[in-house]
């Protein structure tokens, strides 16, 4: 047997024993069991007075130091373990040795007992009272906590040099091993601490060919505390997964409308890991995710060839539970007023015992939001319906997913029981060791990468290679709200340097746990959350929404430490509200409008914290694009995940005080971000009364529809927008008979005004062609005006050709922020189909050899607000310096300004596909000299590099663009000078030795452009 495997032999019964012994000797058991013992100790009463007193600290009686006191029983210390004995490697376990506790001693590990006093405390308060004790040691420590109901929770501070100030040595993020149940330990937790164990990190020093000391044991612990290694290991398996349901699962193919195989196993997957999240959350029975009790409930349960269980049970579960109020839930009777009733149970005759399931099912809130939404159309196939999940008593038979694929060995859910799951994202400052809800963007951009033609088999060779590094998406989140926030609000002293400094305080997690309102003066806080509330930020290729999770996480940020109690925040909300209102209606029914501040006042009454924050972020700021409609649900998914956490279920309130989540159909939107509406000969009708009026009617509809918490209401503003959408159509098409009308009574008085026939029958002529001409642009342009009647942002099966910010999201006057990472696809590729598509669209950085990441960089800029919006892209940096980039780069040189270019080069980031670079624009064109890096050239490869290595961005127009440093840059600058250029010297210039000499080494413009036409990428050689 292994030592992996009698470890964890031994680790249950040590756990299961904790609670009948004191927690300083059931810790001790535990670590002995792990193989860590010293007879270094400190004997402390586990006063937390005397803790504190013992190990002082610079800064006395902060907040955090009063949490501490506040929450924590006791605290001691179980002892010190040191490298003295590491190096004795024929041993299993090691002992480490002294005659006492020796505070000076840093190379070493503490280990700490923490008793705390009540039973539930977020990962935040867990992250917090580890760096309460951790700031004031400077050893590694690891905290062991116990709750009042006895769980417990395995904390890891990892140190690391701070990143503007390399002479400290500060706390990094927090690794927590969480909520650990001694009497039934999942098997991920086991896991977990049986790699920690001695002997595993022992064999891992040998693996890595690490000396047996201190600095070998921290870094085996930084390594197995790695959550990306999880996740790695968690996609493979389920990448295995994905193809054999791929092959083994039937989906309806004969239908009006289908989805793909693929995309049918990814809807699956990504539904099913967000209710496996909210079964975290304890939101829904975990029974239903049993197979033993499901072959009790289900008649004729066949774990093989059968497939009732995704039918009756997940179906059910998706569709008619999680979309339905409490009190409207119940099945189908299989009647035609009722049938299509998609909020109805079906599969009754399946099921063994309906009033046990339902019973199950009870427990479980309205969720709203959309997702669950049935895409089964409420029309009849035989009248163009479709079915595509097939949640029908009729139609069943055309979906079937065996039973199998969930509970084999190698099925899903018994793949999801394998892995710890928290509903918690991680961020830099404190990461659980489980599956987090970033975990769907990572799920959604690999599989979708797989199956797509342009990137599948290079996704089969990798893994999480197509999903944007957390890193990255904080630094570049980080530099564009800096930027903002640095423009918007103006520092009360006028001392501009430090307020740039303040202000990466406030952005910086490793700061999120002091004090950071006593930076700011009153009017500079209110002045900050102000600009938060107005801020606009677009993704637009939004995918699974990495780049909006990292706005809401840092604004919520921001929020939490310049206005605790959200009443600036609150404040502003109502303000926004009142504004909406005002714009919708002149005469706004008042009792409407007082609807919506007494909802505001609700919202932040019983949802202390960040609830309310994120809500009215969502609502206001963050907006999304993806030409895949299934992106966008991921997107959506993950806000909704984000929000769900932020509540706890109480089981007397009405909905278990869940609050329903918002409706986000009108802020993530399925789309082409490339194709804007073609408008300009129809302005003016466009500008008319009655068109006005149903276009502020629709938007009020909209932002009414983003907070409609139950289905017959969203179902009155979906009926109502159809009315005003059809009246907008009408009043589209009567404005353009009247323009038709007026133009032939025009010719015709000046027809009429010509005496001779002659010379009438020939004005006629010509003023009918101009006319004929003049409404052919007025129909182009109509029909692009009609795309905005048509547009139904509630077809979640729909993408819209088109892309318009005033007519999805209701404001023209640009985007604050526009941030992501755009495909790169190559215009060529299937025989220049996109080429092709996008030729005519005005796009004056296209180039038919180039990608398509490059109009999106055209198109992003568009979109920002003057003359301080700022766009941020991670892309390809293709475009650099080959020929096809040459329009991209003057078009940012001249007409914008490119505030800061990072090469990343090839080995940053594990698996990289492309050589990528980061660019930070800012709109309009303002002179301002940019900054550059290339991390290929530089020897320290830390993300992001040190300021003191960034150099001058060198523009000139459409020439390649190059990143020196400041050393490199000041002998360029001598060398333009003092010195001439080689094509002026009056001397010849022989080749020395010709490795791979032949007749195409030196070509001519002819040869040139004929390798070009037989290979179009040799443009860019």
């Amino acid at each position: 047997m292994s030592n992996d495997s009698q470890t964890k032999k031994q680790i249950r019964p040590a756990l299961k024993a904790i609670p009948a012994r004191d927690f300083l000797s059931g810790t001790k058991k535990l670590l002995d069991v792990l193989g860590y013992r010293s007879d270094r100790i400190l004997e402390l009463s586990g006063s937390v007075d005397e803790f504190i007193q013992e190990f002082q600290t610079e800064n006395q009686n902060t907040q955090t130091e009063k949490a501490f006191r506040k929450h924590v029983q006791s605290v001691q210390l179980i002892f010190q373990v040191t490298s003295e004995e590491i190096a004795s490697t024929n041993q299993p376990t090691l002992r480490f040795e002294a005659d006492s506790f020796d505070k000076e001693q840093h190379q070493s590990f503490l280990f700490f007992a923490v008793e705390l006093k009540e039973i539930t405390y977020t990962r935040g308060q867990y992250a917090q009272f580890t760096r309460e004790i951790n700031k004031r040691l400077s050893q590694p420590t690891v905290v062991l906590f116990r709750t009042a109901d006895h769980r417990l929770t395995l904390s890891f501070v990892h140190r690391r040099e701070h990143k503007r100030d390399p002479k400290r040595d500060v706390l990094g993020h927090v690794s927590l091993i969480r909520e650990i149940v001694p009497a039934k330990t999942h098997r991920a937790h086991l896991d977990i601490l049986a790699e920690l164990s001695l002997s595993e990190c022992v064999e891992w020093m040998d693996a890595k060919k690490r000396r047996h000391n201190f600095d070998g044991l921290l870094a085996a612990w930084s390594d197995k505390l790695n959550t990306e290694e999880l996740n790695r290991r968690f996609y493979q398996e389920l990448f295995a997964w994905f193809n054999r349901a791929v092959k083994e699962a039937r989906f309806p193919t004969d239908e009006a409308r289908t989805l793909t195989a693929e995309e049918h196993v990814i809807r699956l997957i990504t539904r099913l890991l967000f209710v496996w999240f909210m079964k975290e959350k304890r939101l829904i029975s975990g029974d239903l995710f049993v197979e033993e009790q499901v072959a009790d409930l289900l008649k004729n349960y066949d774990p093989d060839g059968g497939d009732s269980y995704y039918r009756a049970v997940l179906q059910n579960l998706f569709f008619a539970t999680l979309n339905t109020e409490i009190d409207k839930r119940g099945f189908s009777k299989v009647r035609n007023t009722t049938h299509r009733n998609l909020s109805r149970y079906r599969y009754k005759r399946e099921i063994n015992d309906p009033d046990a399931l339902l019973n199950l099912l009870s427990q479980t809130p309205f969720i709203n939001g959309g997702l669950f939404d049935c895409l089964d159309s409420e029309e009849a196939t035989s009248y163009g319906g479709w079915r595509i999940d097939c949640f029908s008593d009729v139609h069943y038979k055309k979906l079937s997913i065996p039973n199998r694929l969930f509970f084999d060995k190698d099925g899903l859910i018994t793949l999801f029981n394998h892995y710890k799951f928290t509903v918690e994202e991680n961020t830099p400052i404190e990461q659980e060791v489980a599956l987090d809800p970033e975990l769907l963007g990572k799920v959604f951009e690999n599989l979708l990468a797989a199956y797509n033609p342009e990137t599948r088999e290079t996704a089969r060779r990798q893994t999480g290679s197509y999903y944007t590094p957390r890193a990255v998406v904080e630094y570049m989140v980080d530099e564009v709200l800096l930027a903002t926030l640095e423009k918007k609000v103006q520092p009360d002293d006028g001392a501009v340097v430090y307020w740039q400094e303040r202000l990466r305080y406030l952005l910086d997690y490793e700061d999120a746990f002091n004090d950071a309102n006593e930076l700011f003066e009153e009017c500079e806080s209110e002045g900050i959350v102000r600009a938060i509330a107005e801020i606009k930020v677009l993704d637009p290729a939004v995918g699974s929404g990495a780049f909006p999770m990292g706005i809401l996480h840092k604004l919520t940020l921001v929020l939490q430490r310049i206005d605790p109690e959200n009443k600036c925040w609150q404040k502003l909300q109502k303000e926004q509200a009142q504004k909406r209102a005002d714009k919708a209606f002149e005469t706004q029914d008042q009792q409407e409008r007082d609807a919506e501040l007494l909802e505001i006042s609700e919202t932040f009454e019983r949802y202390s914290g960040d609830f309310g924050r994120k809500l009215y972020l969502i609502q206001n700021s963050i907006f999304g694009i993806d030409i895949q409609s299934v992106a966008c649900q991921i997107a959506k998914l993950r806000f909704f995940i984000s929000l769900a956490i932020e509540q706890d279920a109480y089981e007397t309130a009405d909905n278990f005080g869940i609050k329903p989540l918002p409706n986000l159909e009108t802020r993530f939107v399925a789309a082409n971000t490339l194709i804007g509406l073609q408008l300009s000969e129809v302005r003016s009708l466009l500008q008319d009364d009655a068109v006005q009026q149903n276009r502020k009617q629709i938007e009020a509809i909209r932002e009414k529809y983003f907070l409609a918490n139950n289905r017959p209401q969203k179902l009155h503003y979906i009926r109502q927008e159809e009315k005003c959408r059809k009246r907008l159509k009408q009043a589209l098409e009567f404005k353009r008979a009247e323009w038709a009308e007026r133009e032939q009574r025009e010719i015709d008085r000046k027809v009429t005004q010509l005496p001779k026939e002659r010379d009438r029958r020939q004005l006629r002529k010509q003023l009918w062609k101009d006319y004929k001409a003049r409404e052919e642009k007025l129909n182009s342009s109509l029909e692009d005006a009609q795309k905005i009647a048509h547009w139904n942002p509630y077809d979640q099966n729909a993408v819209a050709d088109w892309f318009d910010a005033e007519y999805m999201f209701g404001f023209d006057d640009g985007f604050d922020v526009v941030i992501g990472n755009p495909p790169y696809i190559q215009l060529q590729k299937n025989g220049g189909e996109l080429g092709e598509l996008y030729k005519d669209t005005g796009y004056e950085t296209f180039a038919r050899t180039g990608d398509i990441y490059q109009l999106f960089y055209e198109r992003g800029c568009r979109l920002l607000r003057a003359p301080q919006g700022l766009l941020a892209y991670i892309t390809s940096n293709s475009w650099l310096k080959a020929e096809y980039g040459k329009a991209l780069r003057r078009y940012l040189s001249e007409q914008h300004t490119p505030l800061r270019l990072l090469e990343m080069g090839k080995d940053v980031f594990e698996n990289a596909i492309v050589d990528t670079n980061i660019l930070i624009v800012r709109h309009c064109h303002n002179g301002v000299t940019g900054r550059a890096v290339d991390m290929d050239r530089l020897s320290d490869k830390s993300f992001p590099p040190a300021e003191s290595l960034w150099g001058e961005l060198r523009l000139q127009g459409e020439k390649p663009w190059s990143a020196l440093s400041g050393i490199e840059q000041s002998i360029m600058d001598k060398m333009e000078a003092v010195g001439t250029p080689l094509k002026e010297w009056d001397i010849a210039i022989y080749r020395g030795i010709l490795t791979g000499y032949n007749d195409a080494f030196v070509i001519n413009n002819d040869t040139k452009e004929a390798l070009i036409a037989e290979d179009p990428r040799s443009a860019d050689i």
